[in-house]
Order: C-alpha cells, then sequence, then structure tokens
C-alpha cells in the first residue's frame, strides 16, 4: 500500500523514481534547483522577471543551435534545462488539442515559423536530454518517445485542461468524503487505483469518464500521469482536494504551486455558478460528529455521555472495497444480542464509506457493563471489540469516561445496571438513581464493587506514607480483565512509617506473596522496595497493604513493570489539521522500537503487549460546538445562531493544559457557555471575535463569533459581455433579507450602482457599461445605516482589451520572417500608438487562435514631432512616388515577447536600406520602384528584447535634449575657507560647496572671529538650523573653543535655534509685547508648523524692525529650504538692515526633499533661483577641497557633481552607469538577510559602517534580520524633536515628596540614567532652567509644567544610540559620514533617473570615507505614501488577480496613542519594573474589535502577551490611505473594517519616552502633581507584516 510509505513521502514515492522531491545541494544553480524540488517543472510558481530571463536564455541558446545543429550533442546542460522550462512555460498557454498545431504553436513562441518540423525536432532532443539528466518524468510508451504527451504532463497544458480533474475531485469530496477530508487518507489511493483501472487502454483525448453516470472529459496530460505515476498521482490528487477543501473553508493560504492557482481560478468559476442545492451544502455545515476509522484496524467504540444518555460512539469506517450491498452493528450483552441498526454506505465505485452513528444503551435493560460491538459489511465482520467494551461500571467526569485507576478527588457520574452493589468510603453521593449516582470523590475515599475494593486514593493513606513509582504519564496497560499504570523496573516502591510502632501492624504482599520488610529498611524509618526485587521484569505486579489494626486492605494497586518504555512525539500536542502532517510517535518497548504515525482525531495508540495492550495518549486537543445548528466555513458562528445551551466542549489529553481566549475574556473550562458571552458582549462588540486557545505555549485559532454581517471570505465575480457572475452570496453570515448592492468606482468617482440578489449568480450590465479595472463595494442597506461588506479592486470584462491601453510601443528591432536562421535587424526607431483591442481570432499564417489589436504607427523628426505613415494607398503627382498604407497597423500579439506587425489588409511593410547610416534599415510606406534592390519586404516580427519599452500614458515618445535654462550654479566661484571666515560683518554671502569640504568648520570659525577679532555682540548673532540635533551640535562646538580659550565665554549668547523656535520666540514677543494686533486671535502654542511660521513671515514683513537688533544672520544646510522654510529666510532676508551680513550654507546637490513641497513651487530650486537673480547684495561662492573622503572616491563624487549642477540628465546617466556604478561592487554578503557579525568584522574593525537604503522600508526589513542576529547597530529613524527620555516619568514616579532638590534628584536619576545620557548636574540645570526657578527646591510639578512648555535643552530629550553600524535611508543620512558604506543595490536599478534621483545618488556616494560596496534588501515593488507622510508599505497579488496590502511602515512615535498608555490597567508599572529588557522585543498589533472613532490596534508585547497601549489615528489614516491605494478606491470612498488586517507583525520596541500632559482624570499607575502628570511610553518600529 502507497500509505505504507508515509515517512518517505516528504521526498517523493520509492517506486517512481523521477518523481521524488531531491535535497538542493551546495553548488546547485536556479535552473538545478526547480529540477530538483519539482517532480512536474510546471508546478513552480515564477515571478514573471524570473521567467523572462528563463525565456531569453532558452531563446539564445535555441538560436545558437539552429545555426549550429551539430551543437546539440554537446551543449552545456544548462542550454537543455532552460529550452525545457521555457517550453513548458509557453505550453501552460497553449488552448488547443492538436499535436500538429502544438508543435507550431511552440516553435513561433521561440520565434521560429517551423514549416519543415526541424525547430521542433531540436527543441524535443533538448527535452529528452534534460528530463533524463535530470531523471525527470519523459513518457515513452511502445511507439517510442512522446515528447507532446510529456510537456503536457509536466505544464499541465493545454488551458483548463485540468479542470475535468478537479470537477471530478469536487464531486469525489461531497460524495465519497461528504466534505470530511482527511489528509492521505487511503481511499483517495482506492480512487486512483479505481481510475487506473477505468483508464487501462484509453489513450485518446477524446474518450470520456464515467463516474456514476456522470461525464468526466479528462485531458491527456492528466490521463496519462495517472495511467504511467499512480503513485505520485495520488499525492498530486490528495493535494487538490486539500486546496479546494480549503478554499470551501475559507482556510486557503497563498498558493504555493501552479496547481494550487490553477485550482483557485476553477474554483472562483465553479462557485459563482453553483446551484442553489449545491450552495446550502458548502455555505453551512453541521457541527463535527465523529471520528473517521481509516482503516479497519483503526475502528474504535467507545462509551460517551450525553445529555440524552450513554451511547456506544462508532466512527465513519472506510471500506477496503467497493460494491457492498449493506453494512450493520451488532451490540451483544455477555453474548445476548441486545442492539441492531443498519449503517448507511456512501460513495461509489471510486470508494466507500460507512456513515459512523451513535448507538443508545438502556441501562435498565441490562445485567451486566461486559458489552461488545460488532460490525459487519455483506456478511464478514469487518470489526470486533472483543472484551475491550467490559467494565465493572462506567464513571464519566465532565461526560468523558474516566479510567477507575487512578481517579483524583472530585465530582463523577456512574451508571451501570445494578448500583447497589456499589459502595464507598469518604464518598458524598447527590443524587441516586437505579442506574445512576451522582458522587463528588473526598480526600481518602475508597470504592467498592460487590465487596471489592476497586478503586481508592492513594495520595493520603493516613497509616502509612506511600510513595509510588513514578508512572509512566499518559499511557495504560490494558487487558481483558483491568487496566493498569507502568513503572519502570529502575524504580522502587517507598513506605514511610514508624518502625517501633508500626513495624508489627503492617503487613505488605506481592501477589499473594508477603514482602519481609526487614530487607529493605533503610535510613530510618523509610523501607524502600526496588521493584526488580519483586517480580521479573515485564509482568504485571499487584502491591497490597493490610493494617492489622483495621483489619483491611488499605492500599492496593497494580502495575505493569517493564525494563524501558519511552515515548517520543513529533509535536508537543495535536489541534489543528496542520498539526496531523507527517505526525508519529516513536515508542520503544524493552529493546524494540516502533514508530507509529498518528492520523487525524486519533487519541490512543494501542500497541499489542503479551495478553492485553499498552495504550498510549496522544496529547492531543479537540473541539466542537455544541448546540449550535449551523457552523459556517472557517468554524465561523453567527450571533444568531448562538442560542441557550450552546457551548465549545474542549477535549484534552489529560496532561495538557489549555486556556481559551474568546476577546479578551480567558477560561481554563472543558465547557464553556457561548449564549452567556454572546449576551454579554451583544451590544458593545462591532465585528467578529476570534475564539483561540493556547496549549503547550502554542496558540490556536479555534473560529469566530461573528456579531455583524459580514463575507467570510471575498466574494467572487467573474464576467462575460452581458453579465457579471457571483457567488450568490455563498459565504455572507447575517440577515440575508436586507437589501444589498454592488458599487463600482474608478480612479476618481463611484461609475455604477447595481443591485445584488443572495442566492442570484447573474448581475445584467448596464448597456453604457466600460470593461475595466474597478473597486467595488459591496453595500448592505438597513433602516438605519449601510455597512460596506467587502471590497475589491477587480477587472470586470476582458483584460486583454487593455493590454496596451495609454502605452506606446517603441519599436529598435525587427525580422523579415521568423524562419530558420533569421536575425533580427535594427531599425530607425518607430512607435505604435492609440492602441485599440480589435478581436481574439484564428490567424492563418500563425495556425492559431491570437489577440488582435490595431494602432497608429509613426517615428519622430528631428525636431521632436511626430511623422505618422500613409494610412491610404496613393501616388504622389508632383513625385510621381507610390505609397502604400500602413496605418492603422494590425498587432497580432503571440506572447509577452513576440508581436507580429501587418497592415490591415495583412500585408507586410517595406523596409528601407539607407546606405551610410547607422540604423541602416527605416520602416518606409512608399513603394519600391520595379528593380529597387534597397527595398525589403518584410513580414514584421518583433520578439526577444525588440519590444523595449512600453511607457505608461505617454502620447509622444521622450526625446533626450539638453536645457536651454539659465544655469544659476556657473556664478559660483571657488573661495578659501580663510576668505570666508575673515570677511567683515556686513559681507552677504552664499556658499554651495559639497560634502567633505568644510561649511560648518567654516561656520563655526567665522562667529569666532565676528566674536572674538571684529567684537560683535555676540547676542546680536543669529544662527538657523533645521533640528534641536544640529543646534546642539553648534553650541557644543562653540563651548567647546570656549573651554580651549580660543574666544571669550561670552561665544556661548550666540542665538542658536530651530525655525521654528525662533519663529515662537518672535511671534511670543510680538503678541504680548507690541502693538500689533494682527495676533490676538491666535494661541500661538496651538498653531501648527507650518502656519506658525508663515505668520512669523507675514509679521516681520509688517514689521521690519523686528530684525534690527540682528548684526549677522547664519543659515546652514540652506539646500533643504521649502516652503515656509525658504519664504522666511528670504523675508528675513529682505528685511535685515542693510548694514548687517548674511551667510548661507549648503550644497544643492544634496537638495532631495524637494518632494515635500508638492505642488508649492518654493522648492529648493527655486530658492536657490531667487538667491541667484534677486539678490543683488549676494556673493557666490564654492569650496571643492574635499577632505573628507579618500582621493578616489572623493574624484568620483566631484565629477558626479559637475554633472548634477549643470542639469543635463543625460550626461547624469551616462556617467552614474560608465564612471560611478562600474567601481562599487558588490559586498562579499551580497544578500542583505545573509549578513552576519563575522562578515562585517573587517569593516567594524576599521571603523564605522552605514547600511543606506532608498526607502525606510528596506532599511526597517534590514534592521528587523540584523536584530534577529542579535548584531548591534542603530536604526536612524524618524525623530521628533519633542520626545523625551524615559528618565524624567521613571523618576517623577517612583518619588514620593511633591518637590525635589539635587541631591535626591542626583540620586533617583543616576540610578535610571543610560551611559549616553548627560551627567545629572547637566540635568539639574536643564530642568531649573525650564522651571525658571533659582531656588535650591523645585517643586515636581513646575518641573513638568516647564519641561513641557518652556524647555530647549537636548539633554531632556531621547537621542539615538551610538553604535558603529548605522542602517538608514539615503535621506535621513544625509550630513552622516561612515568610513564603509553598503549601499542599496535598488539605486542601480534604473536605466533612467530624473536629476532628483541623481542627487540622491549623489548622497550615498558622498557618505563613505574608504569603501563603498552594494547589497541587495530583497524588499521590490515598495511602495510610498506621496500624499502623505510618506511611509512605506507594499501589496501583493493573493489569488483571483485580486490585491493586498502584505507589509506596512510602522515608524515610531507617530504611530502610538500616547494617552493610551496610561488608560491600560498596570501598563505604566509593567513598563517601570522592565524598562531595561524593553527595547528590541518583538510587538505584536492586534486590530481592537469594539466600536471607537476609527480603527485601532492593541501594541501587545509578544512574548508576555500583555496590551501595553493602542495605536495612533495617525497610524489609522495612514494606514487608510494605504489601503485606498492598494484597492484603487477615491479618497472620499469609505473603507469597511475587514479590509484593516487583523494583525500586523515583525515589529519591535524602538525605545521607552516620557509623555507630559495636564491631568484629565483618566489616567491609571501614576502620580499626580497638580494638574500634572507624566507617564512611560513604548515607541516601535518595523516593516510590519499584515496578516488577514
Amino acid at each position: 500500500m502507497i500509505w505504507q510509505k508515509r515517512g518517505l513521502l516528504i521526498l517523493g514515492t520509492t517506486s517512481e523514481k523521477d518523481m521524488q522531491v531531491r535535497e538542493i545541494k551546495e553548488g546547485y544553480k536556479f535552473a538545478d534547483k526547480l529540477f530538483a524540488k519539482y517532480p512536474l517543472l510546471g508546478n513552480a510558481i515564477l515571478k514573471e522577471s524570473t521567467q523572462d530571463k528563463i525565456n531569453e536564455q532558452a531563446k539564445k541558446a535555441l538560436d545558437i543551435l539552429v545555426e549550429n545543429p551539430s551543437y546539440v550533442s554537446s551543449m552545456p546542460i544548462n542550454w537543455y534545462l532552460f529550452i525545457t522550462l521555457a517550453t513548458i512555460n509557453y505550453a501552460k498557454k497553449w488552448d488547443s488539442s492538436e499535436e500538429s498545431r502544438f508543435t507550431k504553436y511552440i516553435t513561433l513562441q521561440f520565434g521560429y515559423r517551423d514549416d519543415s518540423g526541424k525547430i521542433w525536432g531540436i527543441i524535443s532532443c533538448c527535452l529528452e536530454k534534460a528530463l533524463k539528466s535530470k531523471n525527470r518524468f519523459f513518457l515513452k510508451d511502445e511507439n517510442g518517445r512522446e515528447f507532446f504527451e510529456t510537456v503536457l504532463v509536466h505544464s499541465f497544458a493545454p488551458l483548463n485542461a485540468w479542470d475535468s480533474v478537479f470537477e471530478l475531485l469536487y464531486d469525489f469530496l461531497r460524495n465519497n468524503l461528504r466534505w470530511n477530508y482527511i489528509k492521505e487518507d487511503p481511499i483517495i489511493e482506492k480512487m486512483i487505483v479505481a481510475l487506473n483501472a477505468k483508464m487501462n487502454g484509453n489513450s485518446s483525448d477524446d474518450e470520456d469518464l464515467f463516474i456514476s453516470s456522470k461525464e468526466y472529459h479528462i485531458r491527456l496530460g492528466a490521463k496519462r500521469l495517472l495511467q504511467n505515476r499512480p503513485e505520485y498521482t495520488v499525492i498530486l490528487f490528495d493535494s487538490i482536494i486539500s486546496r479546494i477543501n480549503d478554499l470551501i473553508q475559507n482556510a486557503a493560504k497563498e498558493p504555493r504551486s501552479y496547481l494550487d492557482k490553477l485550482v483557485d481560478v476553477w474554483f472562483a468559476n465553479k462557485i459563482s455558478r453553483l446551484l442553489d442545492g449545491e450552495k446550502a451544502q458548502i455555505t453551512k455545515r453541521v457541527s463535527r460528529t465523529g471520528d473517521t476509522a481509516l482503516s479497519y484496524s483503526k475502528i474504535r467504540t467507545t462509551v460517551v455521555l450525553s445529555s440524552s444518555g450513554i451511547s456506544i460512539a462508532v466512527p465513519t469506517i472506510r471500506l477496503e472495497n467497493t460494491g457492498h450491498k449493506y453494512a450493520e452493528i451488532k451490540l451483544y450483552e455477555e453474548g445476548r444480542l441486545i442492539s441492531k441498526e443498519i449503517l448507511e454506505i456512501y460513495g461509489n465505485e471510486l470508494g466507500e464509506t460507512v456513515s459512523g452513528c451513535s448507538i443508545p444503551i438502556t441501562i435498565s435493560g441490562l445485567n451486566s457493563c461486559n458489552l461488545k460491538v460488532e460490525i459487519i459489511c455483506d456478511g464478514d465482520v469487518i470489526y470486533d471489540s472483543g472484551k475491550s467494551l467490559h467494565k465493572k461500571f462506567w464513571i464519566f467526569k465532565n461526560g468523558k469516561e474516566a479510567s477507575i485507576s487512578g481517579l483524583k478527588p472530585g465530582r463523577y457520574e456512574i451508571y451501570a445496571p445494578y448500583v447497589d452493589s456499589i459502595s464507598f468510603e469518604e464518598v458524598d453521593v447527590f443524587e441516586k438513581g437505579n442506574n445512576y449516582l451522582d458522587i463528588c470523590l473526598n480526600d481518602d475515599y475508597a470504592i467498592y464493587y460487590n465487596d471489592r475494593l476497586v478503586a481508592m486514593d492513594t495520595s493520603n493513606i493516613r497509616e502509612v506514607t506511600i510513595s509510588e513509582p513514578d508512572f509512566v504519564e499518559g499511557c495504560h496497560y490494558v487487558t481483558e480483565e483491568d487496566e493498569c499504570k507502568i513503572a519502570l523496573v529502575q524504580d522502587s516502591f517507598s513506605i514511610y512509617l514508624d518502625r517501633e510502632r508500626q513495624g508489627n501492624s503492617i503487613r505488605i504482599y506481592c501477589g499473594s506473596e508477603e514482602i519481609e520488610l526487614t530487607d529493605y529498611w533503610k535510613d530510618g524509618d523509610v523501607c524502600e522496595i526496588p521493584l526488580s526485587s519483586l517480580s521479573s521484569v515485564n509482568n504485571v505486579l499487584s502491591i497490597s497493604i493490610v493494617s492489622l489494626e483495621k483489619n483491611a486492605v488499605i492500599y492496593e494497586k497494580h502495575f505493569l513493570v517493564l525494563s524501558n518504555l519511552s515515548i517520543s512525539f513529533n509535536k508537543d500536542c495535536y489541534v489543528m489539521q496542520d498539526d496531523y502532517d507527517e505526525a508519529f510517535a516513536d515508542i520503544r518497548i524493552n529493546e524494540e522500537m516502533q514508530r507509529h504515525n498518528i492520523q487525524i482525531g486519533e487519541k490512543v495508540i494501542a500497541i499489542e503487549y503479551e495478553d492485553g495492550s499498552i495504550k498510549v495518549d496522544v496529547p492531543a486537543m479537540t473541539y466542537h460546538w455544541n448546540n449550535i445548528d449551523n457552523i459556517y466555513p472557517g468554524e465561523n458562528v453567527w450571533i444568531d445562531d448562538i442560542k441557550q445551551g450552546a457551548e465549545l466542549e474542549i477535549n484534552c489529553s489529560s496532561e495538557l493544559d489549555f486556556e481559551v481566549e474568546i476577546w479578551d475574556e480567558r477560561f481554563s473550562d472543558s465547557k464553556i457557555d457561548l449564549f452567556a458571552i454572546a449576551e454579554q458582549e451583544r451590544s458593545k462588540a462591532s465585528y467578529n471575535y476570534p475564539v483561540t486557545v493556547s496549549v503547550q505555549n502554542h496558540r490556536y485559532t479555534l473560529g469566530q463569533i461573528i456579531f455583524s454581517e459580514m463575507f467570510i471570505r471575498m466574494p467572487v465575480f467573474t464576467s462575460d459581455e452581458q453579465f457579471i457572475y457571483w457567488d450568490g452570496g455563498i459565504s455572507f453570515i447575517g440577515n440575508r433579507n436586507k437589501r444589498i448592492r454592488l458599487d463600482l468606482y474608478d480612479e476618481e468617482n463611484q461609475a455604477y450602482s447595481l443591485d445584488l440578489k443572495f442566492d442570484d449568480n447573474k448581475i445584467e450590465l448596464p448597456e453604457d457599461f466600460v470593461d475595466g479595472e474597478y473597486t467595488y463595494s459591496i453595500v448592505l442597506e438597513s433602516e438605519d445605516e449601510e455597512l460596506i461588506l467587502a471590497q475589491e479592486t477587480q477587472f470586470f470584462g476582458n483584460p486583454n482589451k487593455y493590454r496596451f491601453e495609454n502605452k506606446v510601443i517603441e519599436i529598435f528591432e525587427v525580422t523579415e520572417d521568423v524562419e530558420e536562421g533569421t536575425k533580427p535587424q535594427e531599425i530607425k526607431p518607430v512607435y505604435i500608438e492609440n492602441i485599440k483591442f480589435i478581436e481574439r481570432n484564428f490567424v492563418a499564417s500563425e495556425d492559431g487562435i491570437f489577440d488582435i489589436y490595431e494602432g497608429q504607427m509613426f517615428f519622430v523628426r528631428p525636431d521632436g514631432s511626430k511623422k505618422y505613415y500613409s494610412r491610404k494607398y496613393y501616388t504622389n503627382k508632383q513625385t510621381g512616388f507610390s505609397f502604400y498604407k500602413i496605418n492603422p497597423v494590425k498587432i497580432i500579439y503571440i506572447n509577452e515577447k513576440l508581436l507580429r506587425i501587418v497592415n490591415e489588409d495583412d500585408e507586410g511593410l517595406y523596409c528601407y536600406d539607407n546606405f551610410g547610416t547607422s540604423p541602416r534599415l527605416e520602416i518606409t510606406d512608399r513603394e519600391p520602384r520595379i528593380g529597387a534592390k534597397n527595398y525589403k519586404d518584410i513580414l514584421f516580427y518583433l520578439y526577444g528584447s525588440n519590444v523595449k519599452r512600453l511607457r505608461a500614458q505617454v502620447t509622444t515618445p521622450v526625446i533626450s535634449t539638453y536645457s536651454n535654462v539659465r544655469n544659476d550654479f556657473e556664478k559660483y566661484v571657488e573661495i578659501d575657507q580663510r576668505e570666508v571666515i575673515e570677511a567683515d560683518v556686513s559681507r552677504r554671502m552664499i556658499i554651495n560647496a559639497g560634502p567633505g569640504t568644510g561649511k560648518t568648520w567654516t561656520l563655526i570659525e567665522k562667529i569666532i572671529n565676528l566674536v572674538d577679532v571684529q567684537e560683535v555682540d555676540p547676542e546680536t548673532i543669529l544662527v538657523l538650523c533645521f533640528s534641536k540635533a544640529a543646534v546642539e551640535v553648534v553650541k557644543n562646538r562653540l563651548k567647546k573653543a570656549a573651554d580651549e580659550e580660543r574666544v571669550s565665554e561670552v561665544i556661548n549668547l550666540v542665538d542658536v535655534r530651530t525655525f521654528d523656535s525662533f519663529a515662537s520666540q518672535v511671534l511670543y514677543w510680538v503678541k504680548d509685547e507690541s502693538e500689533y494686533d494682527n495676533l490676538q486671535y491666535y494661541d500661538i502654542g496651538k498653531v501648527n508648523y507650518d502656519e506658525r511660521i508663515n505668520l512669523f513671515t507675514s509679521t516681520i514683513t509688517d514689521l521690519p524692525e523686528l530684525m534690527e537688533q540682528c548684526c549677522h544672520l547664519f543659515v546652514d544646510e540652506v539646500q533643504d529650504l521649502v516652503k515656509e522654510r525658504a519664504r522666511m529666510v528670504l523675508a528675513m532676508i529682505r528685511n535685515i538692515p542693510e548694514s548687517s551680513g548674511v551667510t548661507l550654507l549648503g550644497d544643492a546637490c544634496q537638495s532631495i526633499y524637494d518632494y515635500q513641497a508638492g505642488n508649492d513651487r518654493m522648492t529648493s530650486k527655486q530658492f536657490y533661483s531667487v538667491m541667484a537673480n534677486d539678490m543683488p547684495k549676494f556673493a557666490y561662492y564654492t569650496f571643492t577641497r574635499n577632505y573628507r573622503q579618500e582621493d578616489e572616491l572623493a574624484y568620483l563624487g566631484d565629477g558626479y557633481r559637475k554633472h548634477i549642477l549643470s542639469g543635463r540628465i543625460k550626461d547624469c546617466d551616462a556617467y552614474w552607469h560608465n564612471d560611478v556604478e562600474k567601481r562599487i561592487p558588490q559586498f562579499k554578503e551580497y544578500d542583505a538577510d545573509k549578513i552576519t557579525q563575522s562578515s562585517l568584522r573587517e569593516l567594524l574593525n576599521a571603523g564605522t559602517v552605514g547600511i543606506l537604503t532608498r526607502t525606510n522600508g528596506q532599511a526597517l526589513k534590514i534592521s528587523a534580520a540584523l536584530r534577529e542576529k542579535g548584531i548591534d547597530h542603530v536604526l536612524k529613524k524618524r525623530l521628533r524633536d519633542n520626545t523625551l527620555n524615559k528618565w524624567i516619568a521613571l523618576v517623577f514616579n517612583d518619588y514620593e515628596l511633591t518637590s525635589v532638590d539635587e541631591e535626591d534628584f542626583t540620586n533617583l536619576y543616576n540610578q535610571i540614567a543610560d551611559p549616553e545620557d548627560a551627567e545629572s548636574y547637566e540635568v539639574w540645570n536643564a530642568i531649573k532652567e525650564a522651571a525658571r526657578v533659582s531656588s535650591e527646591r523645585i517643586g515636581v510639578r513646575d518641573i513638568l509644567k516647564g519641561v513641557m512648555t518652556n524647555s530647549r535643552s537636548m539633554v531632556l530629550y531621547s537621542h539615538e544610540r551610538v553604535s558603529d553600524l548605522t542602517v538608514t535611508n539615503i535621506h535621513r543620512g544625509k550630513g552622516r559620514e561612515f568610513d564603509a558604506v553598503l549601499v542599496e543595490n535598488d539605486i542601480f536599478s534604473e536605466d533612467e533617473k530624473e536629476l532628483e534621483e541623481h542627487k540622491v545618488c549623489y548622497v550615498a556616494l558622498t557618505r563613505p570615507k574608504r569603501e563603498i560596496y552594494r547589497i541587495n534588501a530583497k524588499a521590490d515593488y515598495i511602495r510610498i505614501d506621496k500624499e502623505g507622510d510618506r511611509r512605506c508599505f507594499k501589496s501583493d497579488y493573493v489569488g483571483f488577480n485580486k490585491q493586498r496590502l502584505t507589509y506596512f511602515e510602522v515608524t515610531g512615535e507617530p504611530d502610538i496613542d500616547l494617552r493610551s498608555f496610561v488608560r491600560e490597567n498596570e501598563a505604566q508599572l509593567y513598563i517601570r519594573e522592565n524598562y531595561d529588557d524593553l527595547v528590541g522585543k518583538k510587538i505584536v498589533l492586534i486590530k481592537d474589535k469594539h466600536k471607537s472613532e476609527f480603527v485601532r490596534y492593541k501594541i501587545v508585547l509578544g512574548e508576555d502577551n500583555y496590551v501595553l497601549g493602542y495605536t495612533s489615528k495617525e497610524f489609522y489614516e495612514s494606514l487608510s490611505r494605504a489601503l485606498h491605494t492598494v484597492y484603487k478606491l477615491p479618497s472620499r470612498a469609505e473603507l469597511y473594517f475587514n479590509v484593516y488586517p487583523e494583525r500586523f507583525t515583525d515589529i519591535y520596541v524602538d525605545d521607552v519616552i516620557s509623555v507630559i500632559d495636564q491631568l484629565d482624570g483618566s489616567e491609571m499607575g501614576v502620580k499626580a502633581f497638580g494638574e500634572m502628570v507624566t507617564w512611560n511610553a513604548v515607541t516601535i518600529v518595523g516593516y510590519s507584516k499584515a496578516e488577514y
């Protein structure tokens, strides 16, 4: 039997060697890996780009073979492999069935018309060599080699060929399995045997298969696989049935194979056309009723207790063969037949099953509990329970039968024909009937049956203390007479007693022989009896202790003693179906090892041993939804189906502890009252509540309670010319009497609104319906609201119609024909635009069915204008030249790489050979004159890379030209830094210089010169910076100069500020101290940043005297000035006194923030233009010497800089590709996820290392990989200048007084501060400055209020950690320098770049001092929220051509609701106790299911499952924008709740911070200081993975 080979199936079958999955060995190339991993090569899912590369390599190899046929026998093996893979890929799209057309179709895909069959002969030879060399399926029959059928098998071709197989297996799941799929069910093997017998000798593609009178058209490829590789077909068909079952149950994961994708497409069409009766079968299902025995040896009958009484549970049984007429079950008591029932047999010739049942027991009619069950099929007994059901009486706990051996104190129920024969000691009897006892076993209990002791409490015997052997957990030895535990011979039996007082009053017996205690006394009053001394190994021992004083047995136990018993399961526990994949237990009994394969539902493993069997409990947990009529696919329960008595029942192995969680309530009872939960939550719950269970440190989702109408699976829509088809709401849960509609949105507006009806599959399309991609919303209407149930983006209509919509084809190469040996020829570029779909039809010249388009062909004149080719046949009377009709051209789409172009009359085009030009050939619409030799009449084909570009939304080709715009940077002249430093205070200058040229040094030295040499009042010098960190750098350098006595300490009075800080200071002063009334209605503190800057600009324009005290203005990094800040600086320059000087420093090549300007015209470029053309008093200087980089890097950057400043993009592109790109090698660990500490060691030993990425998503992904490997690094992230250090809340919430002095503060601060935090005296001074007090003791309230409103010192704020390794995107890396840089390969991916992108690349190139390498983050297709906060996200297709958000950037403080951290009970206490260990911990965001203003997520600490807080509204808004983009919804369209992912993972705690705010009364776990309060929060980061 195939299924006896379970242990080998992961590598394929044993006898079919060519169908094994093989180990991928070191050194394997890509093609080798595919051949090793996939027995059927077409089953691999490949990216389009990967498949293109395969096709390209195959084309090159085939071209060489066509020219040199003799190479076929000696070419490299990879050539064979690529040609084979390309052939199989092309075959997937073939939609015919004739072999002759197949060979022509394949050769045409390679770019050849193969009328002679030569090309196919070469391809066939490659197929054979590849498949045989790799030992893969290659079909040979009595007629020789079957290349055609071999390719069909590998490619699952032709199109839709496997649909009949899917239909057959769907019917098998429904009729033969009754929707009860079990992985590796042997009935699937029986089905394959039966199908093989039916197909024996069937060699045609036309012969149909009949199963129970239903016809199936199984196509040739599937037929050949089944006939020739039946063992592999079992595995393949099992996977198909599993996929169909998962789709029905709404549990399908991402397709892992091409066959999965085929099943998904088939199923989408299937459910949209199901009849109502079939829908009802798979929409709802009854809760599971029993187990399934996959073979006769697995049949187990059990006694169960339910609300209706005691019954015998009989499992569903797979029959070993088919054609059975009847099956029955007989129940005997002591040989007397007491019950007989007919059992249902279902299935057909592919496999039959006996339906499980429950046989009720009438206890009053019994004389004993010795029952026996026989199951008979057509007269043959297929199961006999023997004595396995013989019992003295039945005892149940929580409805489950309990073993009489080892009962623990507690509540039980006993059933027996004669309960009077049962007596007790220390047992409370609550209720007694003729056949029933409700009891509670107390400590020291004893149970007697017919006055014989059958059970007792051995844990607390008063006469003696007994230490039993350590019985093997979860194991029992069962014989016909009894059941006992198992001990190992190495163990012992110990008794503790008073030897003098009790030594003569106690007798111990082994069986009937007394044990002499004098032989075993040890250490005083301990009597230790080794089990090995009592009996030979492998026997059952019976130990009893008799009290002579009581004249009674006070202890009795019998157990099996073995020399060895070890049990090892491959998993901790078995709960869900996936847990049973390859599930097994290794059991060693004495010297014999057995591997037992565990089937789904198997609770006990029985192993025959001596006169009985050893039963091993499987650590399994099962669950049942009781008293609920409808359980929807995916274990979903509708709230209105939860009636009184509904419960969730959990059955666990005795050694398993579990905890069920329903929303935020936890339960450990085996039965959970669902009705009580539903009633409690009904009013406040908005959405679905997941039901999860945690067992053995594993978490499983059992199902969901659905509170609001929803689709549990996205509805499936298909369409044709007249109708949209849908599944009729097959997956809908809720009130089906409400009205629903389908709203379709294009990119801007709601385009159509169509009525839907449940159970009606068809929606008629409006007459004006236009095919295209729409975002749909399904809206449920009710009296008071509309509820969006589903949203997706989907193409309605024929997508092929829009293949070239809004695209232009550029043509650079053609071929005269695609006969063998024809080479492509370069032509002058021509273009085709306005391309429209015409039809899909048979094309005689290509002998196949193809999509046909038409378009307008043109070329581009030297001046850049278009010239269309002729649209008619005519003769020019003046020149006498005749012209033929080219436009509209007809485009025959053969494949992604091959087009054929003819005119409307199917005529080929002429090419003119223009000698002396390059390229020589050009398309012409002029008819050649008779005898002309420089014309070629061509059938116009394009293939390979010759379709150069398909540019979206292009109406004219892009012609690269030089800009005629004046270059403002030509006026900048080189100057020595000393001249700038020593220039007079009144001089105005702007310096544009590259990195490493000493701009910041010059700024500091010039300030020193003004104060020290020119004796300028330092308070009249104003320095503006972009951030508090930059302010701190300038201040520290000035302070250092004073400390080194290079300048007087008065230099510390220089006013160094951020733009916002300076604007705020001026606005506060004007409002409070002047008569200027334009500010009277503004609350300056609450005005947002942009508005505050604008207010400042307008104020100094009205009041220029505000700038009178400024003697010299410095602005650093002016290239970053855009929008409000640029206008602010320009206004300050215009309103500063004429005698005042200005120094602006920056680098225009690093102006990479122009994107922030959006539609605002004030970009960095505009700022530099204004400075160059509207500021006549300014001098323009540059520095050229690079002090930072080694010579080669400096030279490279300098050349790049000159081209960027010129503005000539073409020159920038050329320099980047020819000079820069070629000089940046790959790092030795090119893939970022493979970087290790050792691979970085050489770079880190030499200095600092920066990993620079193009996007923040890439940086987060690399950071996560480094974090997982324990590699220390700093992630440079989005920082807010007002993020307070964690110590503030930690210090003051642990402080008992309301005021503090420096000594107390220092003690508290030093206990908490990190090594990189400031010294305590600096912090104390900053606190005093913020609180604006000079006293020695300061009120905590004053401190908190001052820090919140007045603080300027950086020592109070969070700061970046210091590390030699930094990960950052290029934008945030600007201004940083590293000894070595690893730059993400994304910047090398574009052939042509915009000027802004060249600036980004320039920044990356100028960061390293010594070395630069490239790496690959493997984070492709990242999208950026350009309309919002430029957050990164990614979406992927997830089946049925639908997209879903898959990754989303979590960015730090903006994403957390700061207030929520003080509203979660005990969250503050947890943070204060664990703050040192929190950074780097994993976080999971879990969607909150309660109603709120917006969708928010719980911030849950992964390892402790601790809720710390919630996400912010800003996070919700960013996420919503991303989802609008993914689903292509207009911004005003509402998103429905289920579009938002359920969870986000791969997130980490980045920092612990402090928050200060005014008290509002909702705070928990913190102290209040007057109206002020402070608390801790955690910031989180990650390129998070979305889960649904």
